[in-house]
Protein backbone atom coordinates (compact mmCIF):
# COMPACT_ATOMS: atom_id res chain seq x y z
CA UNK A 1 0.00 0.00 0.00
CA UNK A 2 1.39 3.49 -0.85
CA UNK A 3 2.84 5.44 2.06
CA UNK A 4 0.65 8.44 2.86
CA UNK A 5 1.72 11.51 4.84
CA UNK A 6 0.51 11.70 8.40
CA UNK A 7 -0.50 15.35 8.03
CA UNK A 8 -1.42 17.70 5.18
CA UNK A 9 -1.55 21.49 5.60
CA UNK A 10 -4.49 23.40 4.11
CA UNK A 11 -3.98 26.94 2.77
CA UNK A 12 -7.35 28.67 3.02
CA UNK A 13 -8.32 31.16 0.31
CA UNK A 14 -11.91 31.80 1.37
CA UNK A 15 -11.38 35.30 2.84
CA UNK A 16 -10.03 36.48 -0.51
CA UNK A 17 -12.34 34.54 -2.80
CA UNK A 18 -15.56 36.52 -2.82
CA UNK A 19 -17.91 35.62 -5.65
CA UNK A 20 -17.37 37.61 -8.86
CA UNK A 21 -21.01 38.70 -9.19
CA UNK A 22 -21.72 39.26 -5.49
CA UNK A 23 -21.05 42.43 -3.53
CA UNK A 24 -17.67 42.35 -1.76
CA UNK A 25 -17.72 41.33 1.87
CA UNK A 26 -17.65 44.28 4.22
CA UNK A 27 -14.65 44.51 6.51
CA UNK A 28 -16.65 43.37 9.55
CA UNK A 29 -17.86 40.25 7.73
CA UNK A 30 -14.41 39.45 6.42
CA UNK A 31 -12.89 39.78 9.88
CA UNK A 32 -15.63 37.50 11.24
CA UNK A 33 -14.92 34.99 8.47
CA UNK A 34 -11.22 34.89 9.35
CA UNK A 35 -12.04 34.50 13.05
CA UNK A 36 -14.30 31.55 12.26
CA UNK A 37 -11.70 29.90 10.05
CA UNK A 38 -8.98 30.31 12.66
CA UNK A 39 -11.30 28.86 15.27
CA UNK A 40 -11.84 25.90 12.94
CA UNK A 41 -8.11 25.22 13.04
CA UNK A 42 -6.81 26.83 9.84
CA UNK A 43 -3.36 28.35 10.22
CA UNK A 44 -2.49 29.62 6.71
CA UNK A 45 -4.98 32.04 5.18
CA UNK A 46 -4.88 34.16 2.02
CA UNK A 47 -6.93 37.16 3.10
CA UNK A 48 -6.76 39.72 0.26
CA UNK A 49 -4.87 41.05 -2.71
CA UNK A 50 -4.41 40.88 -6.45
CA UNK A 51 -7.58 41.76 -8.32
CA UNK A 52 -9.59 41.19 -5.15
CA UNK A 53 -12.67 43.35 -4.73
CA UNK A 54 -11.19 44.75 -1.52
CA UNK A 55 -8.14 46.81 -2.59
CA UNK A 56 -5.14 47.44 -0.39
CA UNK A 57 -4.47 51.09 -1.21
CA UNK A 58 -4.21 53.46 1.78
CA UNK A 59 -7.60 54.76 2.84
CA UNK A 60 -9.47 51.84 1.25
CA UNK A 61 -11.47 49.26 3.13
CA UNK A 62 -8.70 46.71 2.67
CA UNK A 63 -5.96 48.79 4.28
CA UNK A 64 -7.06 48.22 7.91
CA UNK A 65 -8.06 44.59 7.39
CA UNK A 66 -4.87 42.99 8.70
CA UNK A 67 -4.84 45.34 11.68
CA UNK A 68 -8.22 43.99 12.75
CA UNK A 69 -7.58 40.30 12.28
CA UNK A 70 -6.96 38.06 15.31
CA UNK A 71 -3.24 37.60 15.82
CA UNK A 72 -1.84 34.27 16.95
CA UNK A 73 1.82 33.19 16.76
CA UNK A 74 0.92 30.09 14.76
CA UNK A 75 -1.43 31.81 12.27
CA UNK A 76 -0.05 33.29 9.03
CA UNK A 77 -1.95 35.78 6.87
CA UNK A 78 -0.93 36.12 3.24
CA UNK A 79 -1.63 38.82 0.66
CA UNK A 80 -1.53 38.22 -3.09
CA UNK A 81 0.72 40.92 -4.52
CA UNK A 82 1.31 41.45 -8.26
CA UNK A 83 3.35 44.64 -8.26
CA UNK A 84 5.73 46.71 -6.17
CA UNK A 85 3.28 49.53 -5.50
CA UNK A 86 0.74 47.17 -3.94
CA UNK A 87 3.42 45.62 -1.74
CA UNK A 88 4.65 49.04 -0.60
CA UNK A 89 1.09 49.99 0.35
CA UNK A 90 0.48 46.78 2.30
CA UNK A 91 3.77 46.29 4.19
CA UNK A 92 2.73 48.66 6.97
CA UNK A 93 -0.07 46.25 7.89
CA UNK A 94 2.51 43.58 8.69
CA UNK A 95 1.59 40.55 6.56
CA UNK A 96 3.43 37.38 7.53
CA UNK A 97 3.54 36.25 3.93
CA UNK A 98 3.27 37.53 0.37
CA UNK A 99 2.01 35.39 -2.49
CA UNK A 100 3.18 36.19 -6.02
CA UNK A 101 1.67 34.71 -9.17
CA UNK A 102 3.22 33.62 -12.43
CA UNK A 103 1.55 32.28 -15.58
CA UNK A 104 2.39 28.94 -17.11
CA UNK A 105 2.22 30.18 -20.73
CA UNK A 106 3.02 33.32 -22.68
CA UNK A 107 -0.59 33.50 -23.91
CA UNK A 108 -1.93 33.62 -20.36
CA UNK A 109 0.71 36.16 -19.34
CA UNK A 110 -0.21 38.46 -22.23
CA UNK A 111 -3.87 38.28 -21.28
CA UNK A 112 -3.16 39.11 -17.64
CA UNK A 113 -0.47 41.81 -17.83
CA UNK A 114 0.41 42.35 -21.49
CA UNK A 115 3.85 40.68 -21.46
CA UNK A 116 5.26 37.18 -21.76
CA UNK A 117 6.19 34.79 -18.94
CA UNK A 118 9.72 36.18 -18.62
CA UNK A 119 8.37 39.71 -18.42
CA UNK A 120 6.05 38.61 -15.62
CA UNK A 121 8.95 37.13 -13.68
CA UNK A 122 10.95 40.34 -14.10
CA UNK A 123 8.01 42.31 -12.69
CA UNK A 124 8.16 40.14 -9.57
CA UNK A 125 11.88 40.67 -8.89
CA UNK A 126 11.52 44.02 -7.04
CA UNK A 127 8.56 42.58 -5.11
CA UNK A 128 10.72 39.67 -3.96
CA UNK A 129 13.61 41.96 -3.00
CA UNK A 130 11.42 44.28 -0.93
CA UNK A 131 9.69 41.36 0.80
CA UNK A 132 13.09 39.91 1.72
CA UNK A 133 14.24 43.28 3.08
CA UNK A 134 11.24 43.33 5.42
CA UNK A 135 11.55 39.68 6.45
CA UNK A 136 8.26 38.69 4.81
CA UNK A 137 8.03 35.14 3.47
CA UNK A 138 7.39 34.73 -0.24
CA UNK A 139 5.11 32.05 -1.68
CA UNK A 140 4.58 31.42 -5.38
CA UNK A 141 1.57 30.39 -7.42
CA UNK A 142 1.72 29.01 -10.96
CA UNK A 143 -1.50 29.04 -12.95
CA UNK A 144 -2.46 27.00 -16.00
CA UNK A 145 0.08 24.28 -15.31
CA UNK A 146 -1.54 21.32 -17.11
CA UNK A 147 -3.94 22.90 -19.58
CA UNK A 148 -4.18 26.61 -20.36
CA UNK A 149 -7.45 28.01 -21.78
CA UNK A 150 -5.37 30.48 -23.78
CA UNK A 151 -2.80 28.03 -25.18
CA UNK A 152 -4.01 24.44 -24.72
CA UNK A 153 -1.87 21.67 -23.13
CA UNK A 154 1.17 22.92 -21.22
CA UNK A 155 4.52 21.11 -21.31
CA UNK A 156 5.53 19.84 -17.85
CA UNK A 157 9.21 20.68 -18.45
CA UNK A 158 8.22 24.32 -18.95
CA UNK A 159 6.35 24.35 -15.64
CA UNK A 160 9.26 22.68 -13.83
CA UNK A 161 11.55 25.40 -15.17
CA UNK A 162 9.18 28.05 -13.82
CA UNK A 163 9.19 26.34 -10.42
CA UNK A 164 12.95 26.73 -10.43
CA UNK A 165 12.63 30.40 -11.37
CA UNK A 166 10.24 31.06 -8.48
CA UNK A 167 12.54 29.22 -6.09
CA UNK A 168 15.43 31.40 -7.27
CA UNK A 169 13.21 34.43 -6.73
CA UNK A 170 12.99 33.49 -3.06
CA UNK A 171 9.74 31.52 -2.84
CA UNK A 172 9.74 28.93 -0.08
CA UNK A 173 6.90 27.05 -1.81
CA UNK A 174 5.20 26.94 -5.20
CA UNK A 175 1.51 26.10 -5.56
CA UNK A 176 0.55 24.46 -8.86
CA UNK A 177 -2.91 25.24 -10.19
CA UNK A 178 -4.87 24.42 -13.33
CA UNK A 179 -7.20 27.21 -14.47
CA UNK A 180 -9.95 25.18 -16.09
CA UNK A 181 -9.80 21.66 -14.64
CA UNK A 182 -9.09 20.16 -18.05
CA UNK A 183 -6.06 18.17 -16.94
CA UNK A 184 -5.94 14.44 -16.25
CA UNK A 185 -4.46 12.55 -13.33
CA UNK A 186 -1.68 11.12 -15.50
CA UNK A 187 -0.73 14.62 -16.63
CA UNK A 188 -0.62 15.85 -13.05
CA UNK A 189 1.60 12.96 -12.00
CA UNK A 190 4.06 13.63 -14.81
CA UNK A 191 4.06 17.32 -13.92
CA UNK A 192 4.49 16.67 -10.21
CA UNK A 193 7.42 14.31 -10.71
CA UNK A 194 9.32 16.81 -12.86
CA UNK A 195 8.63 19.75 -10.53
CA UNK A 196 9.50 17.68 -7.45
CA UNK A 197 12.77 16.65 -9.06
CA UNK A 198 13.53 20.32 -9.72
CA UNK A 199 12.70 21.91 -6.34
CA UNK A 200 11.70 19.04 -4.01
CA UNK A 201 8.21 17.70 -3.17
CA UNK A 202 8.25 19.48 0.19
CA UNK A 203 8.30 22.82 -1.67
CA UNK A 204 5.23 22.04 -3.79
CA UNK A 205 1.50 22.52 -3.17
CA UNK A 206 -1.53 22.07 -5.43
CA UNK A 207 -4.69 24.03 -6.18
CA UNK A 208 -7.31 21.70 -7.64
CA UNK A 209 -10.60 22.87 -9.06
CA UNK A 210 -13.85 21.66 -7.53
CA UNK A 211 -15.46 21.37 -10.96
CA UNK A 212 -12.96 18.74 -12.07
CA UNK A 213 -14.34 15.24 -11.51
CA UNK A 214 -10.81 13.85 -11.12
CA UNK A 215 -9.71 16.31 -8.43
CA UNK A 216 -9.90 13.95 -5.46
CA UNK A 217 -8.42 11.09 -7.49
CA UNK A 218 -5.53 13.39 -8.35
CA UNK A 219 -5.15 14.23 -4.67
CA UNK A 220 -4.99 10.52 -3.84
CA UNK A 221 -2.34 9.94 -6.51
CA UNK A 222 -0.14 12.82 -5.34
CA UNK A 223 -0.20 12.06 -1.61
CA UNK A 224 2.24 9.12 -1.77
CA UNK A 225 4.51 11.24 -4.00
CA UNK A 226 5.11 13.74 -1.23
CA UNK A 227 2.19 16.18 -1.39
CA UNK A 228 1.98 18.00 1.94
CA UNK A 229 0.02 21.19 1.18
CA UNK A 230 -3.31 21.83 -0.59
CA UNK A 231 -4.92 25.19 -1.34
CA UNK A 232 -8.66 25.18 -0.64
CA UNK A 233 -11.63 27.53 -0.18
CA UNK A 234 -14.32 27.10 2.47
CA UNK A 235 -17.62 26.08 0.91
CA UNK A 236 -15.96 25.86 -2.50
CA UNK A 237 -17.00 29.50 -2.91
CA UNK A 238 -15.02 31.97 -4.96
CA UNK A 239 -13.91 32.76 -8.52
CA UNK A 240 -10.91 30.40 -8.35
CA UNK A 241 -13.26 27.43 -7.98
CA UNK A 242 -10.97 25.61 -5.54
CA UNK A 243 -11.93 22.39 -3.79
CA UNK A 244 -13.95 23.06 -0.65
CA UNK A 245 -11.86 23.05 2.52
CA UNK A 246 -14.33 20.79 4.28
CA UNK A 247 -14.38 18.38 1.32
CA UNK A 248 -10.60 18.02 1.36
CA UNK A 249 -10.51 17.70 5.15
CA UNK A 250 -13.18 14.99 5.12
CA UNK A 251 -11.52 13.10 2.27
CA UNK A 252 -8.12 13.16 3.95
CA UNK A 253 -9.61 12.11 7.29
CA UNK A 254 -11.10 9.04 5.61
CA UNK A 255 -7.58 8.16 4.45
CA UNK A 256 -6.20 8.57 7.95
CA UNK A 257 -4.42 11.86 7.12
CA UNK A 258 -4.84 14.69 9.63
CA UNK A 259 -5.33 18.37 8.77
CA UNK A 260 -5.91 19.88 12.20
CA UNK A 261 -9.25 21.42 11.22
CA UNK A 262 -12.74 20.98 12.65
CA UNK A 263 -15.04 19.85 9.85
CA UNK A 264 -18.23 20.77 11.71
CA UNK A 265 -17.04 24.34 12.22
CA UNK A 266 -16.07 24.53 8.55
CA UNK A 267 -19.55 23.43 7.48
CA UNK A 268 -21.10 26.00 9.79
CA UNK A 269 -18.79 28.67 8.39
CA UNK A 270 -19.57 27.68 4.79
CA UNK A 271 -23.28 28.22 5.34
CA UNK A 272 -22.63 31.44 7.25
CA UNK A 273 -20.53 32.74 4.36
CA UNK A 274 -23.13 31.60 1.86
CA UNK A 275 -25.70 33.66 3.72
CA UNK A 276 -23.56 36.76 3.29
CA UNK A 277 -22.95 36.07 -0.41
CA UNK A 278 -26.47 34.91 -1.29
CA UNK A 279 -25.02 31.62 -2.53
CA UNK A 280 -25.33 28.15 -1.01
CA UNK A 281 -22.01 26.36 -0.47
CA UNK A 282 -20.79 24.34 -3.42
CA UNK A 283 -18.83 21.81 -1.40
CA UNK A 284 -20.32 18.33 -1.21
CA UNK A 285 -19.83 17.92 2.53
CA UNK A 286 -21.62 21.17 3.40
CA UNK A 287 -24.49 20.40 1.04
CA UNK A 288 -24.85 16.89 2.41
CA UNK A 289 -24.80 17.94 6.06
CA UNK A 290 -27.12 20.90 5.55
CA UNK A 291 -27.05 24.50 6.73
CA UNK A 292 -26.16 25.46 10.26
CA UNK A 293 -26.58 29.16 9.50
CA UNK A 294 -28.57 29.90 6.37
CA UNK A 295 -28.74 33.61 7.08
CA UNK A 296 -25.96 36.03 7.89
CA UNK A 297 -25.70 37.02 11.55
Amino acid sequence: MPQLPGHVALVESGPRNTLPHAPPLATEARVSLVERLVQAGLRDLVVAGGEDLMPLAPGSEGAPLLDRLPRHPEVRYSLIVDDLATLEDSLAAGPAEITVRADGTDAAARRRHGGDVEDGLRRLEPVALLAAEHGVRLRGQLTGVVHCPDAGPVGPHQVADLCGELLNLGCFEVSLGDRNGAGEVAGWLALWDLCAARIGPDRLAVRLRAGWSGALACLDALLPRGLQTVDTSVGGLGPDGLLGTEDVAAHLAALGVTTGVDRDLLVETAWWLGGHLGQAPLSRVSRAEGPHHRLAD
